[in-house]
């Protein structure tokens, strides 16, 4: 069971292994894209992204590149 993201400050905290390029979209629950960030460069360990200012309420957050496509729910809170 994936445990939910919940975020403030626009701030989010990602941790990876590898260094590579991926893209960062966020999903609205209706499925709508409302922000995406292509070619990120991220390092190995912790990355902080800043998340563009969304209303409060429930997202979907996806990293994808050629290797990785993976999405988790995230709360946005004010």
């Amino acid at each position: 069971r994936q445990r939910q993201m919940c975020i403030r400050d626009r701030l989010y905290t990602l941790d990876l292994i590898n260094d590579t390029k991926a893209t960062v979209s966020i999903y609205s629950t209706d499925g709508s894209r409302v922000y995406q960030q292509k070619n990120n460069n991220l390092s190995p360990g912790q990355n902080i992204l800043y998340l563009p200012e969304l209303a409060a309420g429930y997202y979907i957050f996806n990293i994808a590149n050629d290797n990785l496509d993976q999405s988790y729910p995230i709360t946005i809170v004010q």
